[in-house]
């Protein structure tokens, strides 16, 4: 079975709060596919300054744009068991699929935000149990 790894170096930058100014590197393995990851620490700036030690993934987000123009009131009114749009407070709409346990953001400006904690197992459901990582 092929397992789908990627070398990953990242830089986390602080724009805000106590850690302003501040930021970690973090470089390492990331085994996509695996619930738990881990990726070690190598070092920081600011409060972080020599910062060493285990960096571990929990929530992910991806965007993407769709190039063309997404009417809300039409996706809210055909699917409203999953979705929720208030323009009045928000000016995204809120659909939470089922199957795969994904919530995606949907914006007016093209523009569609995906979050989920488990993208992991997800992302499996997405691909189907014949599909190979390459």
């Amino acid at each position: 079975m092929e397992e789908l790894i990627l070398t990953q170096a990242m830089n986390l930058v602080f724009t805000g709060g106590p850690y302003n100014g501040s930021s970690l590197t973090v470089l390492g393995s990331n085994p996509v596919m695996h619930p738990n990851r881990e990726m070690p620490v190598i070092g920081g700036s600011g409060v972080f300054r020599l910062a060493h030690g285990d960096f571990k993934i929990q929530n992910i987000v991806g965007s993407c744009d769709v190039k063309f123009p997404i009417r809300l009131e039409g996706l809210a009114y055909s699917h409203g068991a999953f979705s929720s749009y208030e323009p009045e407070l928000f000016p995204g709409l809120i659909y939470r699929m089922k199957q795969p346990k994904i919530v995606l953001l949907v914006m007016t400006e093209n523009n569609v935000y995906l979050n989920n904690v488990d993208l992991n197992n997800n992302l499996r459901e997405l691909t189907g149990p014949g599909t190979q990582n390459r």
